[in-house]
C-alpha cells in the first residue's frame, strides 16, 4: 500500500497548527496552492515549493506513515527529469527542475491536507463549496472500498509469493499482471454488489452524510487573507 493504513486516523489525532484551521478555509487554500504549483514559473516557483515543504513539516506527519508516497513522488519527479533531459533534449536546467519539483510539491500539499483534515470535514467543505453531489457520493464510495480492494490485493500477492510467484524478474512481471487483472475483475464484481445493496436499502440518488463544522470566524478570515499572499508571487512572476 502506498500510504500506511494508520495514516487514515492521523487527522483525528493530529495536534499541529494546521489542524486548528477551519476546514473550509483549509480546502480553499489547498486549491489555491495547487493552482500556484502548476501556474508559477521561474525562480518564483522555488518560493511555492518551499511553502509546500514548510506546510508539510508543520503538519507533523510521522514519515513512516507517508514514506512510500513521498518516495514514489520523488521517483516520478526523477523519471520526469530524466525524460526531459535525455529524450526531449530540454536545454534549460531550471525548467527541468521545476517540472520535477511540481510533482513533489503537489504530493506534499495533499499529504499535509489529508493528515490534518478528517474525511467528514473534507466532504463538508466540498459540500459548502457547491461541489456536485454525484462527485461527493463517488468520492465516498471509492474511499470506502479502496481499502477493501487493497486488502484483497495483499492477500492475492501473499498467495502468489507462497507459490514462488516472484522468484525472478520475468515471473514477477507475469504475477503482477495476473494480480492487477484479478483485482480489476473483483472490483467490477464488487461494484455490482454495491449498486444492488444501495437499491435494496432505498437509495434514490442521494447519500446522507453529516456536513457540520464550526462557523468561519474573524480569525479564520485573517488566516485566509494571509494565506493568499503567495498569489502575489504568482502575479509577479507573470509580469
Amino acid at each position: 500500500m502506498i500510504i500506511s493504513p494508520a495514516f487514515e486516523y492521523m487527522a483525528y489525532e493530529n495536534r499541529s497548527l494546521l489542524k486548528k484551521i477551519n476546514p473550509l478555509i483549509k480546502t480553499a487554500l489547498l486549491l489555491v496552492y495547487l493552482f500556484l504549483n502548476l501556474w508559477v514559473e521561474g525562480y518564483y516557483y522555488l518560493t511555492i515549493f518551499s511553502l509546500s515543504l514548510l506546510l508539510f513539516i508543520i503538519a507533523r506527519i510521522p514519515f513512516s506513515y507517508v514514506k512510500r508516497a513521498v518516495l514514489l513522488s520523488v521517483f516520478i519527479a526523477a523519471a520526469l527529469f530524466s525524460v526531459k533531459f535525455f529524450l526531449w533534449k530540454e536545454k534549460y536546467l531550471l525548467n527541468m527542475a521545476i517540472s520535477s519539483l511540481r510533482v513533489i510539491a503537489g504530493a506534499l500539499l495533499i499529504l499535509g491536507y489529508v493528515a490534518t483534515t478528517t474525511l467528514n470535514d473534507i466532504i463538508s467543505s466540498l459540500k459548502k463549496m457547491k461541489v456536485p453531489d454525484i462527485c461527493l457520493e463517488t468520492f465516498i464510495v471509492i474511499y470506502r472500498y479502496i481499502f477493501i480492494i487493497n486488502d484483497d490485493g495483499l492477500r492475492l500477492k501473499n498467495a502468489q509469493m507462497m507459490r514462488m510467484g516472484y522468484r525472478d524478474f520475468k515471473t514477477s512481471i507475469r504475477s503482477m499482471g495476473d494480480l492487477w487483472g484479478v483485482l480489476f475483475l473483483r472490483a467490477v464484481g464488487r461494484a455490482e454488489k454495491v449498486v444492488d445493496a444501495l437499491h435494496v436499502r432505498g437509495y434514490r440518488g442521494t447519500i446522507y452524510y453529516p456536513s457540520e463544522f464550526r462557523e468561519i470566524s474573524s480569525k479564520d478570515i485573517i488566516i485566509f487573507i494571509f494565506g493568499l499572499i503567495p498569489i502575489v508571487f504568482g502575479i509577479l512572476c507573470k509580469l
